[in-house]
C-alpha cells in the first residue's frame, strides 16, 4: 500500500489561504453557525476543494439540548441569552444546512444523529450553563438554576437532555 500523507489547515472559513483545488476534503465540525457569512464560507470551501473533493459539515438541530434551555427558562433566563443559540443556529443548522450548501454542491446528503444523556448531578449542568453565558454569570441566576435542577433530580432521579445533531456530506462535481 502506498504511503499517504495527510496535512490539515486551520483557517478562516471565509478566506481560506490556499490556491484553488487544494484539498481532497474539508471538514467543518460544529462551526459554520459561528461564521458571519456562511454562504461566503461555503463558496470558499467549494473553491478550495479538488474535483470530486468531499465536504463534511456537522451541526446541531433546533431541538438540541432543548430540555436544558427549558430549565434555564424556569430559572428566569431566556435560551437566547445563552451562547450559541443566540441567533447563530439560524445561520447553519440541520433545518437549513442543505439549502445553504446546495447552491455550490448540488448533491447534499444529511446523516442525522439523535442521542441523549441522563444527568444525575446538578453541578455539571450548572457549570455547563455558566460556561455558555457571555461575561460573568450572575450568582443569583446560577443559584436559581441549581435549585431547579436539584428539585428535578430529587423528584425524577435524573434530568434527560436530548441531543440532535447531524452531518451534511457533499461532493464537488
Amino acid at each position: 500500500m502506498p504511503l499517504q500523507i495527510c496535512a490539515y489547515v486551520a483557517a478562516d472559513a471565509e478566506a481560506i489561504p490556499c490556491v484553488n483545488a487544494s484539498f481532497d476534503c474539508v471538514i467543518a465540525n460544529h462551526m459554520l453557525y459561528h461564521v458571519p457569512e456562511v454562504g461566503k464560507a461555503v463558496a470558499e470551501i467549494h473553491r478550495a476543494l479538488r474535483p470530486e473533493g468531499r465536504f463534511c459539515a456537522a451541526t446541531n438541530g433546533r431541538r438540541h439540548l432543548q430540555e436544558l434551555w427549558r430549565l434555564t427558562a424556569e430559572a428566569g433566563s431566556r435560551p437566547d441569552d445563552l451562547g450559541p443559540w443566540s441567533g447563530m443556529i439560524g445561520r447553519f443548522s440541520l433545518e437549513n444546512g442543505g439549502e445553504v450548501i446546495s447552491p455550490r454542491f448540488p448533491h447534499v446528503e444529511l446523516h442525522h444523529y439523535y442521542d441523549g444523556m441522563e444527568v444525575t448531578e446538578a453541578e455539571p449542568l450548572v457549570a455547563y450553563v455558566a460556561s455558555m453565558i457571555s461575561g460573568p454569570p450572575s450568582a443569583e441566576a446560577l443559584a436559581r438554576f441549581r435549585k431547579i435542577v436539584e428539585a428535578r433530580l430529587a423528584a425524577d432521579g435524573s434530568v434527560h437532555i436530548g441531543k440532535e445533531a447531524g452531518l451534511f456530506e457533499a461532493c464537488k462535481a
